[in-house]
C-alpha cells in the first residue's frame, strides 16, 4: 500500500484496494494472522528516528482501518522499520497474511509497556548493575507466557530512548 512521501494518511484513492483486502480478511478464519511492515523514505530534514516514527504511524493507521472495518486487531501484528527498505518504494505499508495457523495466545489482556530511561550520567553503570536480574527475571515470564517481547529503542546515535515490552 503506497504513501505520500512524509504522510502518515491513507490516500483516499487507495481506499477501494483496502476495502477488497478487508473482504478477503474477513473470509479468512480467525485462526490466520496478517503482518502490516511499514517503512518511510528519509530526505535530507530528517533522521532515522523520525523514519521509524512516521512508519508506525503509518502502520498504526492502517491497523486502525482494518479494525474499523472488522479485523479483530489480535489478528493483525505491527512492524516499524523505518528507512530500512530491503527494495522498492520507501513509502509504503506491506501487508502479508500467514498461510498456517497463527500460535494461539492468551488474548485476554496484553499490555505494551514504554519505560523511559533517565539519562543522567550513572544510568549506564546502574543498566550494567541490573542487567543479569533483569534479564532471568524475563526469562521467567517469558516460560511461564507472561511475557511476549521487549527492546530497547535507541536514537539515531544509538543510545537508549527508551525500553518496550509487550506483556
Amino acid at each position: 500500500m503506497p504513501f505520500t512521501h512524509g504522510s502518515e494518511n491513507i490516500d483516499p484513492g487507495q481506499v477501494p484496494t483496502l476495502d477488497k483486502l478487508v473482504a478477503v480478511l474477513q473470509q479468512k478464519t480467525a485462526a490466520y494472522a496478517f503482518t502490516l511492515t511499514a517503512y518511510a523514505g528519509l530526505d535530507a530534514a530528517s533522521s532515522p528516528r523520525e523514519a521509524r516514527r512516521l512508519s508506525l504511524s503509518r502502520a498504526l493507521t492502517m491497523r486502525d482501518y482494518l479494525t474499523t472495518k472488522g479485523v479483530s486487531s489480535a489478528r493483525i501484528d505491527v512492524r516499524a522499520l523505518g528507512a530500512n527498505v530491503p527494495s522498492g518504494d520507501a513509502d509504503r505499508v506491506d501487508i502479508k497474511g500467514e498461510l498456517t495457523p497463527a500460535p494461539r495466545r492468551n488474548s485476554a489482556m496484553q499490555f505494551l509497556l514504554l519505560a523511559h530511561e533517565r539519562q543522567d550520567p550513572d544510568a549506564p553503570q546502574r543498566r550494567q548493575r541490573a542487567r543479569e536480574d533483569h534479564l532471568r527475571n524475563m526469562s521467567r515470564l517469558k516460560a511461564s507466557g507472561n511475557f511476549l517481547y521487549g527492546g530497547a529503542l535507541l536514537d539515531d546515535k544509538w543510545k537508549h530512548d527508551r525500553l518496550d515490552y509487550h506483556i
